[in-house]
Parts: structure tokens; C-alpha cells; sequence
């Protein structure tokens, strides 16, 4: 069964591209499932333009450092870019809005995880579409305080999704991005009883609903090209408990146990 899995945020420089990128090569390269990504973010579209210039530039960054990694018996993974709405303003032909392409990949009954990566505006009436389609939401908090008040308003929004409308989430999860051990311990607590209580309202309306117990860590190896690429595999090393400080091996178990239906 198709698991439509979308990280958002209401910020830019949460997170939600890079744990994108994360999880669809995890799950596409070291686990050999069958991924699509939804690039939904118009007009930016950092993961179409990265993927595009992967595959066209032979001299980039990523190819040259990347080249012992890619796993030539696995196809990549399609990257759609994807306008939020049927009405919205086309940047070039053939693109089609995120919901159709949603319901086409859905359709077809092969494939096991489309991410849709966003725009940080959730408070539009065609986001609030999309996210209706979505069955596991996860959003990135940060120490940055403008980063959390604008993070907890998009899990406010989700909220008000599950209570007002007809949709398909199984689960929210909130989870600390860019995480330090030495962080305001007041910041923390502080949050931390406010997810406790939306988290028991979302699940009074039957969602699935907890902060993550894992954290990814405050490094700059996410930007490394070992990562922040579209067509290699994670690598073991980065996989393990705690190098590189991104806790990624965790996380990865963690979430694989929150959406496994």
C-alpha cells in the first residue's frame, strides 16, 4: 500500500527538503523500494533543479564525489515538480498540479513512498488540499525561536485539518532538527508540554500523534554531498548511531516504526 509521507513547515531553513532528500534515498537506494518525490515547492524547486543538474552536468560536485556510491542496478527515483493548484500559473508545460499527480501515483498500485516536498505557506486553501492526501506528517522544530513559533503554527494547522475535514493522515509527528545537547532546557520543556497537549487532542480524533524520541543533530554533514544528493544511497557510516552528529541511523528506525501500518 502507497504511503504518502510530506515534511513541512510554515519557515524556510526548517529542514523539510533536506529530510526529504534523506529518506526517499534511504528508502529508494538502501532498501531498493519504489520512491517518487513530489517537488511542490514553486518556484524554487531545489530538489527538480538538483536532480536535473545531476543528471546533466558530468563536471558537478555530486557526481565526482558520489561516483564509488551509486548503485548502477538501481534506477533513480522520478522527481515531479508539481504546482500547488490547477489554477495557479504554469512556469512550464506539463506541469501538472500535486494533487493529480498524487491520485495518478496512487492509481497505479506500485509504488511504496511518495515524499511531497511544500511550500512553507500551509495556510492556503490549495496546501490544506494536499495535505488532506497526506497519511504521515512530520514537522521539524528548531531552537530558533522564530523557526518554532512558525513550525507550531503549521502543526497547529495540521490540527485543525484533522478536526475539520475529511482526510487521510494516520499520523503526525513533530521532531527536533538541528538539535544540541546544550539547548534552553526551558525552550524544550516548554514545547514539550504544548505537544503533549495537541498530540492527545490529535489523538482523540484517532490520528497516531507523539513527539519523535529521536533527535537529528546539528551538523553541517547534512549539506555534505554524501546527503544532500538525489541519486546515491545513504551511506553505512552515516547510518550509525551517532556519526556525523546527525543521528540518522535512529531516526531512520524510528520513523520506519511510526509508518509501518
Amino acid at each position: 500500500m502507497t504511503k504518502i509521507i510530506s515534511f513541512v513547515a510554515q519557515k524556510g531553513g526548517s529542514g523539510k527538503s533536506t529530510m526529504t532528500l534523506i529518506m526517499a534515498n534511504y528508502f529508494a537506494y538502501n532498501e531498493k523500494k519504489n520512491v517518487v518525490v513530489i517537488d511542490g515547492d514553486a518556484p524554487q524547486y531545489s530538489l527538480g533543479k538538483l536532480r536535473k543538474s545531476e543528471m546533466e552536468d558530468e563536471d558537478s560536485i555530486n557526481k565526482k564525489v558520489l561516483s564509488s556510491h551509486v548503485n548502477s542496478d538501481v534506477e533513480t527515483y522520478p522527481i515531479y515538480q508539481c504546482v500547488p493548484s490547477e489554477n495557479q500559473e504554469q512556469p512550464e508545460e506539463n506541469i501538472y498540479s500535486v494533487s493529480k499527480v498524487i491520485d495518478a501515483l496512487v492509481q497505479q498500485g506500485n509504488i511504496d513512498y511518495i515524499f511531497i516536498d511544500l511550500a512553507g505557506t500551509l495556510n492556503s486553501p490549495e496546501i490544506i488540499e494536499i495535505l488532506k492526501k497526506v497519511n504521515y506528517i512530520f514537522i521539524p522544530f528548531m531552537e530558533a525561536s522564530n523557526l518554532y513559533f512558525s513550525n507550531y503554527e503549521a502543526l497547529y494547522i495540521v490540527t485543525m485539518i484533522v478536526k475539520n475535514s475529511e482526510n487521510s493522515i494516520k499520523g503526525v509527528y513533530e521532531f527536533w532538527h538541528k538539535y544540541r545537547s546544550n539547548m534552553s532546557v526551558r525552550i524544550f520543556y516548554e514545547l514539550a508540554e504544548k505537544f503533549d497537549v495537541i498530540n492527545d487532542n490529535l489523538k482523540k480524533s484517532g490520528i497516531n500523534a507523539s513527539m519523535m524520541q529521536s533527535k537529528i543533530g546539528n551538523s553541517t554533514k547534512a549539506f555534505a554531498p554524501e546527503i544532500w544528493n538525489t541519486i546515491a544511497p545513504i551511506p553505512d557510516n552515516y547510518l550509525s548511531v551517532l556519526t556525523n552528529g546527525l543521528n540518522l541511523g535512529n531516526f531512520i528506525k524510528e520513523f520506519k516504526n511510526l509508518t509501518n501500518e
